[in-house]
């Protein structure tokens, strides 16, 4: 531009001295044109080489920060193809940057922001595929505890199956026992993997295996209800065996009660009782010893055997402890009928319930009857209860 100034003043001199003043008039319009085209170059070009060498290079640099950030968490970023596009912006920009060394300004602004924008959508893209491949870790470790979950599970099912099918009676029918589970699992992680090696958005990826969590999910559900189902069968044996040794144990201690106290009518009225209570317990001895356990049956018979011999054992403990505070009490106020002909009655009365298992009536009427002597002085203490 400058060399065609000198050429205009040039041609400027020789028309005026060719006295050719209008040619010369022309030649100075273009020498004004080009001096003001000089000035507009010069307000112009120092921003551009600004924008190029700054803005441009400090793009550049956030993306290529971005870039190293996911490579070294691992972040699968080749089918963004950064290096080409490194590569392709830093040739464009040189291209630019001599563009506008030479004056030619068409276009510049708008190759300029397309340089910038193709940094600023590479900078979000990295910054999405890493949220994306965090994610994507996230999934990987869902699935990898569920297939635990649910090979854990299976195996507990099949280790304990064969233990307690036979007693299912129906029981067991939803039970999920499928030789194919192991194939299953296996396929799954296969796939799994194979989704992990392709070169491809991990959004992408996180769509494909959200599939394979929703049935694993599904599988986890069917195999926990079958876990349970044996886990609370296996729980209902072990309780009745417990329960089993307890009522042996409480039936042998009633038995020991009404032998030692030896008292009139009891043995007779608890007799039958006693009978039913052992019944209960040879029936489930008998349920458990059995080559199909029955567990609804086993259960119920559990249940009906404790409510049946703990009331029993407490009926009785209250019987025994009633007929002892009446012994107790008619042999407190035996010294007392050689002076009162009608505490000698009232307590022969006592006597004649207490012999007829009357323990109760026997018990208030002693009471009564030593409380007409000495008013509120019978006490626990002086029954020896």
């Amino acid at each position: 531009k400058l060399s065609e100034c000198e050429i205009n003043f040039s041609n400027f001199e020789d028309w005026m001295y060719a006295s050719e003043y209008v040619k010369a008039h022309d030649q100075l319009g273009e020498i004004a044109k080009a001096i003001d085209d000089l000035g507009e170059y010069e307000k112009v070009i120092p921003g551009l080489f600004e924008k190029i060498r700054t803005d441009l290079s400090a793009a550049r640099k956030n993306a290529i920060d971005k870039y190293k950030e996911g490579l070294s968490r691992g972040t699968d970023l080749a089918f963004l193809g950064v290096d080409d596009l490194l590569a392709a912006n830093e040739i464009r920009t040189n291209e630019l940057e001599r563009q506008v060394a030479e004056l030619n300004l068409s276009d510049t602004e708008r190759i300029y922001e397309d340089i910038l924008g193709s940094y600023q959508k590479l900078k979000e893209d990295l910054i999405k595929e890493m949220d994306d491949d965090s994610r994507l870790k996230q999934q990987v470790d869902t699935i990898n505890n569920l297939v635990r979950s649910v090979n854990d599970k299976y195996e507990y099912v099949l280790d304990n199956y064969n233990k307690e099918k036979e007693g299912s009676d129906g029981l067991f029918d939803q039970l999920v026992i499928d030789e194919s589970y192991n194939q299953m699992l296996d396929k799954t992680v296969a796939e799994v993997n194979d989704i992990l090696k392709q070169s491809e958005p991990a959004s992408l990826k996180n769509e494909k295996l959200q599939s394979y969590i929703d049935e694993l999910n599904k599988e986890d559900a069917k195999i926990t209800e079958s876990k349970d189902l044996i886990f609370n069968a296996k729980k209902d044996v072990e309780y009745a065996k417990d329960q089993l040794l307890k009522l042996q144990i409480i039936l042998n201690e009633i038995r020991v009660k009404l032998a030692q106290n030896h008292l009139p009518s009891i043995n007779e009225i608890y007799k039958l009782d006693l009978e039913r209570g052992r019944n209960y317990i040879e029936s489930i001895k008998k349920e458990l010893d059995a080559e199909t356990i029955d567990f609804e049956e086993l259960k119920n018979t559990v249940l009906q055997a404790v409510d049946y011999i703990y009331t029993m054992y407490n009926n009785i403990n209250n019987v025994i402890g009633m007929a002892l505070m009446a012994e107790n009490t008619i042999v407190f106020g035996n010294k007392y009928r050689s002076s009162f002909i009608d505490i000698d009655s009232d307590l022969t009365r006592a006597e004649l319930l207490y012999m007829n298992g009357e323990y109760t009536q026997s018990l208030a009427l002693a009471i009564a009857t030593i409380e007409r002597i000495f008013p509120n002085a019978i006490s626990k203490e002086k029954l020896n209860v």
